[in-house]
């Protein structure tokens, strides 16, 4: 009967050593909080793991509208600037976001459509995002290259 017993528990330990968190790894841009920016640094990337089978498109939105694991960084998106849908028109996904989106300006709505950018544009067949408030298009077709993301003061030459 102790055999049994220890037979099924090595079963059992070799059947849970693959019930972790399975999926493949994909980078989610953040901004680095102001208290933590040196330098240049202005966004720094988290991973997460989109799960087999999930949606990487919903996983990465899931992300972006959630806070950052690293308390050095913060969610570029207003509380209530999420993303609330989405359509992949041609190469372009097309976000729909809340109306807090339509208040960033400057520094932060910059880094936020790096943010979203960088972290959307991975993703096979995605080649730039546009943002609309309530069916108004506010930011349109921004790609990867649309973004310098070095020091061009200390790094002449790259890119």
């Amino acid at each position: 009967m102790r055999r049994i017993a220890i037979l099924l528990c090595a079963l059992l330990l070799a059947l849970c050593a693959g019930c972790g968190e399975q999926g493949e790894a994909w980078d989610v841009c953040r901004a680095v909080a102001p208290a933590y920016r040196e330098g240049a640094e202005l966004v720094r990337f988290e991973s997460v793991t989109v799960p087999e089978g999930e949606s990487v498109i919903d996983a990465l939105i899931d992300a972006l509208n959630s806070p950052a694991a690293d308390p050095e960084l913060q969610n570029p998106l207003p509380g209530d600037g999420a993303i609330t849908g989405y359509e992949l028109s041609g190469t372009v996904l097309e976000l729909s976001a809340g109306e807090g989106y339509m208040s960033l300006a400057g520094l932060d709505k910059t880094l936020c459509d790096c943010c979203l950018v960088l972290t959307l544009c991975q993703i096979e067949g995605v080649e730039a995002i546009a943002v609309s408030v309530n069916g108004i298009t506010i930011t349109d077709n921004l790609g990867a290259g649309d973004f310098l993301t070095y020091d061009a003061a200390s790094a002449p030459g790259e890119g």
